[in-house]
């Protein structure tokens, strides 16, 4: 896909999207008051995985099978 083009606010050229300076005038594209050099992050994000509880899906189940056969049995009664 290519990029789309703008025009450069200093001298009107179209110029790429992603460029920061124009390459007809010299002078940032965007707004001239951007930033156009920025540091990375301090820091880096990464989702933590988390290892689920064998227990869990088993003690739900049992829950679920414990409730059922309480019902079962009232509607017997």
């Amino acid at each position: 896909m290519p990029a789309k083009k703008v025009k450069c606010i200093h001298c009107g050229t179209l110029v790429d999207e992603f460029v920061t300076e124009c390459p007809n005038c010299g002078k940032p594209v965007a707004n001239k008051w951007a930033p156009t050099k920025v540091s990375e992050a301090p820091w880096k994000w990464t989702p933590a995985k988390k290892k689920m509880n064998p227990l869990i899906p088993v003690a739900a189940i049992a829950v679920v099978v414990a409730v059922a056969a309480l019902v079962y049995l009232r509607m017997i009664k």
